[in-house]
């Protein structure tokens, strides 16, 4: 350090606290980086299980909307086979949309939810099977008997539909917290390793502006000497370096 000349130690200091700051700037940009593409995976990948919960709840109510037309309408055979058509599609899609997400979740008592929820549907299906064959009477179609039959059975089932929905609500609120703190101890060290370096980078300015000034004190003090006609020519300054100074 002592060979290199003044200009030289200078570009040196500029070329420390520029890398000081490049380092900085590349934990920054990696963090900020990183906290996006994260942030983004999880939007979506919650997102996209809250919203096929709610397509299995509307499914369900499409599925015991088409039981009300197939008893309104039902007169009509026509009508009969189109609404019936219609019931065990939706029905297929709420147990096909219940299943699917009891995979994707790796929440266990949302498992549980979903596992009794198909268990429940399935029972309910075979319920509205039984109901529709009173149907008929002596005088034609007549809604009546299994619409008093199925009256409100669906009310358990729509129930466990929505709890789930909630579920997940609540489940990504509370994982959202937590990445939140975990956000906020990943930052917390960013900072300490940013206050590190820049406390690095200042203990070498310190040593590096001591290194260069030790001896200015000696040089000046000879010079005034000289100014002032008193210098004593034999004493000889001890100049430890051998940048502009030593020599």
């Amino acid at each position: 350090m002592d060979r290199l000349t003044i200009k030289a130690k200078l570009y040196l200091l500029i070329a420390l606290f520029l890398v000081c700051a490049g380092i900085e700037n590349f934990l920054l940009l990696g963090r900020l980086s990183t906290v996006s593409s994260v942030d983004e995976e999880f939007a979506a990948s919650r997102l996209g299980l809250q919203e096929r919960a709610r397509g299995m709840q509307l499914n369900f109510e499409k599925q015991v909307q088409a039981w009300e037309d197939l008893l309104l309408r039902g007169a009509d055979k026509r009508d009969r086979a189109k609404y019936w058509k219609e019931f065990v599609e939706h029905e297929a899609e709420v147990d096909s949309q219940a299943e699917e997400l009891g995979r994707d979740i790796s929440d266990a008592a949302i498992q549980a939810q979903l596992a009794s929820l198909r268990e429940d549907h399935s029972d309910l299906g075979e319920q509205y099977r039984e109901a529709i064959k009173r149907d008929s009477t002596a005088c034609g179609w007549d809604h009546r008997p299994p619409a008093a039959v199925m009256s409100g059975k669906d009310r358990p089932v729509s129930d466990e539909i929505d709890a789930v929905v909630v579920a997940l609500e609540q489940q990504t609120n509370n994982l959202r917290g937590s990445r939140r703190a975990q956000m906020s101890s990943s930052n917390r060290t960013v900072t300490l390793v940013r206050l590190g370096i820049f406390f690095l980078a200042g203990l070498s300015g310190v040593h590096l502006t001591r290194n260069w000034t030790r001896n200015l004190g000696a040089i000046l003090g000879q010079a005034k000497s000289w100014d002032s006609g008193r210098a004593d020519l034999q004493q000889r300054l001890h100049i430890d370096t051998e940048d502009e100074r030593g020599q």
